[in-house]
């Protein structure tokens, strides 16, 4: 049965596009530029959206205003409305200000080591107070160490822009994080850490349970049809 054609006069395409567009975004504060591929991806947009604004990065683009970034071809009106209130970009007199206090800041404290500052220490950059110190530090703890900085941007509390104001006062030494040894860790030694559920915890043990020690990581990622994304970022925190 065909439908009345007036109710196609009254239906609203935009609020339906519109609907769709807010189902796949997820906005939070951010600042366009430079922003990490990930957390492109944690705002909702597609890899073909990313490719491009990279592609214009890469060419010297630079976002001075929010109009810079609805220009962008890539961007659909309805996306850009959508995430136009949560666009944070400085103004020129803004970024002279926060260039100058960061010099004076940076000259007066000297680099935190991530991997074994306490909340104190943490508490001296700007822009961190208790509770993103408690955070950074219950993180650390959960991860057995730090090895990337970008880890940081995991930490619900710490956004785009915090994250860019905050590394410039610390540095980071890998060689104290704790590693698990994939032969002997039972599944509850697993689960604590933040990469590992338990599904993949009993996976590993029933690998080694069935088929002896294992030989190599890689064979550990081929025993356990482990995805290359994931087993990139545990990679550094497993032994033999």
């Amino acid at each position: 049965m065909y439908k009345n054609k007036s109710s196609y006069n009254t239906f609203n395409f935009y609020a339906a596009d519109r609907s769709v567009v807010e189902q796949k975004l997820n906005p939070f504060p951010f600042n366009p530029n430079n922003l990490p591929e990930n957390l492109w991806k944690k705002l909702g947009l597609t890899d073909k959206q990313i490719k491009t604004i990279k592609n214009y990065e890469a060419k010297g683009g630079v976002f001075r205003s929010k109009e810079d970034f609805k220009k962008m071809y890539c961007i659909s009106e309805t996306t850009y409305e959508i995430l136009e209130p949560y666009i944070i970009i400085p103004t020129k007199k803004e970024r002279i200000n926060d260039s100058k206090q960061f010099i004076l800041n940076k000259l007066s404290l000297p680099s935190i080591e991530l991997n074994t500052a306490d909340s104190f220490d943490l508490m001296k950059i700007p822009g961190i107070g208790i509770k993103t110190a408690d955070r950074i530090i219950n993180y650390r703890e959960r991860l057995g160490g730090f090895i990337s900085m970008e880890q940081l941007l995991e930490i619900s509390t710490i956004d785009s822009n915090r994250y860019h104001h905050i590394i410039p006062y610390m540095c980071l030494n890998e060689n104290s994080v704790k590693k698990i040894n994939i032969n002997t860790a039972t599944i509850k030694d697993m689960i604590k850490h933040p990469y590992i559920d338990y599904y993949l915890a009993k996976t590993i043990v029933m690998c080694r349970e069935r088929n002896g020690s294992f030989k190599s990581l890689d064979d550990m990622k081929n025993q356990t049809k482990l995805y290359d994304e994931l087993f990139n970022k545990l990679k550094p925190y497993l032994i033999l």
